[in-house]
């Protein structure tokens, strides 16, 4: 069976997470935790709510996409590919098999809007080793401007995509993620909201 929700895949047997299938949960259920099946076979612990959707590989807790609202800045926290900080040696995969960062990141806006969430701002999180910190590191190497730096990653050029192109450098910073790391982060804005 072949599914598209949202433009996030899910082909059973094959890859990709029936987020649909989590977001109807939380709609008969209100906000909940489970246990899903990704269509690579994979254990996929979830949490929902009208705000936030978190998505972690029971196998390979390294491996997760999450989204928060926080004073009207969605907050996004995403791992999909194998990186010096992973717990487990033996994971077998460079990229997870059900996470795609992209998608992920344009259906959680949608979720979001569609609850009637206020978005002010969207939030990187660039954890140590991540794709993202190594480009704003190489950036900063070779003109020194942190928000011509941070435009240049994938998240930054994604966000501009979506219409959050606009950075301060105030908005730019350090803080502790949920796993302990101390991460990069910065706040993308829509042109009309800085």
């Amino acid at each position: 069976m072949v599914e598209v929700e949202g433009n996030y895949p899910y082909i059973e047997g094959k890859k990709g997470i029936s987020l649909e299938a989590i977001i109807e949960r939380y709609r008969t259920k209100g906000k909940c935790t489970g246990v899903i099946r990704g269509g690579s076979g994979s254990e996929l612990q979830y949490t929902v709510g009208s705000d936030m959707l978190s998505v972690r590989d029971v196998g390979y807790p390294d491996r997760f996409m999450s989204v928060q609202v926080v004073s009207e800045i969605v907050n996004f926290n995403i791992r999909t590919r194998t990186s010096p900080l992973d717990v487990y040696e033996d994971n077998p995969q460079d990229v997870h098999p059900d996470m795609y960062a992209k998608k992920f990141i344009v259906f959680a806006l949608t979720y979001l809007s569609d609850n009637n969430i206020f978005i002010s701002g969207c939030k990187g999180t660039w954890a140590p080793n991540s794709i993202n910190l190594q480009i704003f590191q190489d950036e900063m190497s070779v003109h020194g401007d942190p928000v011509r730096a941070a435009k240049e990653t994938w998240t930054g050029k994604l966000f501009a995509e979506l219409g959050y192109s606009e950075i301060k450098l105030e908005e730019i910073g350090a803080e502790e993620t949920p796993d302990g790391e101390l991460a990069t982060t910065a706040i993308f804005r829509k042109p009309n909201q800085t």
